[in-house]
């Protein structure tokens, strides 16, 4: 009878019968109906409130596929929002327990001054239903066709609980109009409540994965209102929401005040409510809004509804929008537009704390980001808060895209050295890389990159520079479909912002804001060779839904998991803490001073720093990319010093050879006398006397020279035939000379 479980039946019997456009997932329901409505009450009430108890435990017995725990409802005639609490039950004595206590209740005299039947009994036309519990730590409340706001818990919006609370603007949905339609209802008649319950034990660890977290949700509640309080953009300065009914200014005279959330207080507010509040009254939640059960009491009632304990007896105060009211003692206010420049300092905060708790998932917060730059229907300073932390996701998510991505340098890209990826293990050190990969061996999976920058946040400047030494990378020819052009073109966007950001942080102007949101609009539209740049761990719905609230759809399944995403997200932000980040511009300028001259004439392994130490680490691919500084016996080779390497070594032999055999043209007549696996002083001395006779090669001489010294007695011999080089002879000896030093 009760209308909570009519609406739930209704729409559980139109999903039965494959009737329903949505595909909301629903609990299985055992129910028993009190005293239908129009018949008289029971002369003996225990007796009927124990056979009442004995059915439903006997349906519940039936009902062999529901499993502990349990929830049982209470669920009145007409709604009455937290009067009758509901509870979780954990064992069959559990669930007779609290059925006995609900049922009581409701067959017991109303005690208010004013009952709410004729006949002075609480609620005995209701309903009682059990219902698997959800241990939801997350829900929300729709207005189709409005908004939906979400927060804690199972109550956390209804309740008026404390915490995180978001709102989601939302267009009209077809699919909820029709189903709606079917169940003889519309989208301004009912409010959808939803609850959903984090599977992952460690939520924050769920965030960083690569897929939204696992969620266990259900569709709780088709609740009958009177209608919904429109929601506008705030004002400027606005900030605290609550609605008038229809009045542009109110006098309070007197405030009912709801200090916590518990049924008993809502159930004294509503007596109040019921038997008259006096004139110039104003209920003040302050932990509440527009979709709680107590804005829907002050609704039915026509009483002011402000979600604050700001207001005082004797002071006016304005509707400044729809939703939200400002202090107005004078009666003078006229609202102006949103600023978002208003809140900077909460959009830094907010970017401190995204930046250095990188979280894949943060992308969901897109939508907060877009409210804010156009107004917020939710709290401003938390919008513009949790708006600094997506910037700050654009930011790290470009970079650990553009980052990961050269892990195929060295076979993709062309003339690549092993510069970049010295750099890379040196700015996080051996340690760290093995901490996430069990190597400290630079990692071959884009995954360990992620997780590099989410457990080691660093600097602005240090990720600017990171920036450009992927930019540098991308430059280069590449292969196929990796990196290249536009992960440069990502990467400059991503360095760009970066930028702006950090000039806004240093100078908060107007003009240096909007520098920021072109800047972040760019990178929020980036792709790359293969389409939505962030598609290695973010669903595109995420960007979409935030610039373009049109699109944001709650008929399937897939939409509410979404839904519970943003708000998720938005709670690991809000519950977040500044971490210090480290530095390592240092590192990135010394590999930016590093040329490709001084790799040559020094292997990398021999300078006296910190890249030095990091090319032990890198591996035989890392150490010699594909390309021209890796071709074994090219001039252009790059060694990279490090002991017993195989290419080297392999270059140093080639080298070796092809002077001796051909490049160097020895004459087969004397090279017998070249002692190349070694020999005597004399046959050294021969060497040299036979090449002065014979032959005036200035590489051959400079090879000799530089594998075999010359003793004392074979300086004449070089004399000779140094007296003999032309200029452009003399030219290829020093020349040679140097390439063998």
């Amino acid at each position: 009878m009760s209308q909570k479980y009519q609406a739930l039946n209704a729409y559980q019997e139109l999903k039965d019968n494959y009737s329903a456009s949505t595909n909301w997932r629903t609990l299985s329901t055992v129910a028993v109906s009190l005293v239908p409505a129009g018949d008289e009450i029971p002369d003996f009430i225990d007796t009927f409130i124990e056979e009442k108890v004995a059915e439903l435990m006997f349906m519940l017995d039936k009902k062999a596929t529901m499993e502990y725990p349990l929830f049982v409802r209470a669920c009145p005639l007409v709604p009455r929002p937290g009067v009758l609490e509901s509870s979780r039950a954990d064992s069959p004595s559990d669930v007779q327990t609290i059925a006995h206590r609900i049922i009581s209740t409701m067959m017991s005299p109303d005690t208010s001054d004013s009952p709410m039947y004729d006949h002075g009994i609480t609620d005995p036309h209701g309903t009682v239903m059990v219902q698997p519990f959800i241990n939801a730590d997350a829900s929300a409340v729709v207005a189709p066709s409005n908004y939906i706001l979400m927060g804690r818990d199972n109550d956390g919006i209804t309740a008026g609980k404390d915490g995180v609370r978001i709102a989601i603007p939302i267009p009209v949905d077809n699919k909820v109009d029709y189903d709606l339609t079917a169940l003889d209802t519309s989208s301004d008649k009912i409010e959808i409540e939803f609850v959903s319950e984090m599977l992952e034990s460690n939520k924050r660890t769920a965030l960083r994965d690569s897929s939204q977290p696992s969620q266990k949700w259900a569709m709780v509640q088709l609740r009958g209102t009177e209608g919904h309080r429109p929601i506008a953009p705030a004002p400027k300065g606005v900030d605290i929401s609550g609605t008038f009914h229809g009045t542009e200014r109110i006098t309070i005279k007197h405030i009912h005040l709801v200090s916590d959330n518990t049924d008993e207080q809502l159930n004294e507010m509503e007596d109040a409510l019921r038997e008259g509040m006096p004139e110039g009254s104003v209920v003040l939640h302050p932990n509440g809004s527009h979709l709680s059960h107590h804005a829907g009491q002050c609704f039915k009632y026509g009483v002011p509804y402000i979600a604050s304990t700001e207001p005082q007896v004797g002071e006016q105060w304005t509707q400044a929008a729809l939703g939200w009211v400002v202090l107005d003692n004078d009666g003078t206010y006229e609202p102006q537009p949103y600023d978002p420049l208003d809140y900077a300092s909460d959009f830094i905060a907010g970017f401190n704390v995204g930046f250095t708790n990188f979280a894949r998932q943060h992308g969901w917060l897109s939508n907060l980001f877009h409210q804010f730059i156009g107004g917020p229907i939710t709290d401003p300073a938390d919008c513009a808060h949790l708006a600094g932390a997506f910037v700050a996701w654009l930011i790290n998510a470009t970079l650990s895209t553009g980052i990961g991505e050269l892990r195929h340098l060295r076979s993709n890209a062309k003339n690549a050295t092993l510069l970049p990826y010295a750099t890379l293990t040196a700015i996080y050190g051996k340690d760290k890389w093995q901490e996430v990969s069990g190597h400290a061996t630079l990692s071959e999976s884009r995954q360990h990159f992620y997780m590099m920058i989410e457990n080691h946040p660093a600097t602005l400047p240090s990720v600017i520079d990171l920036f450009a030494l992927a930019e540098e990378c991308y430059a280069l020819p590449w292969e196929s479909s990796y990196g290249g052009a536009k992960y440069r073109d990502s990467c400059e966007k991503g360095r760009g912002l970066a930028e702006a950001v950090q000039a806004f942080i240093n100078t908060p102007t107007d003009k240096m804001f909007k520098e920021l949101i072109a800047q972040a609009n760019l990178v929020e539209h980036a792709v790359h060779n293969t389409g939505f740049f962030f598609n290695k761990f973010l669903s595109k719905t995420a960007l979409d839904w935030g610039t373009d609230h049109n699109l944001i759809r709650i008929g399937d399944g897939g939409h509410i998991t979404n839904l519970f995403t943003i708000f998720h997200a938005a709670k690991d932000v809000m519950d977040a803490e500044y971490r210090e980040p480290t530095d390592f511009t240092d590192i990135l300028t010394l590999a930016r001073n590093t040329t490709l001259s001084s790799l040559k004439k020094k292997p990398l392994n021999q300078h006296d720093n910190v890249l030095a130490e990091a090319v032990y680490y890198l591996h035989q691919g890392q150490r010699h990319p594909t390309g021209k500084f890796s071709r074994v016996g090219e001039p252009t080779f790059i060694p990279c010093g490090v002991n017993g390497c195989a290419t080297c070594q392999a270059h140093d032999h080639h080298m070796k050879q092809q002077i001796a055999s051909g490049v160097l043209q020895i004459a087969e007549e004397y090279e017998a006398f070249f002692p190349i696996e070694g020999g005597s002083v004399a046959k050294t001395i021969a060497a040299y006397k036979k090449m002065s006779k014979e032959d005036n090669n200035p590489k051959a001489l400079a090879w000799l020279m530089h594998t075999h010294p010359a003793p004392k007695e074979a300086q004449k011999y070089i004399a000779l035939m140094i007296s003999k080089f032309s200029t452009d002879d003399m030219a290829d000896f020093a020349k040679a000379q140097q390439e063998m030093n």
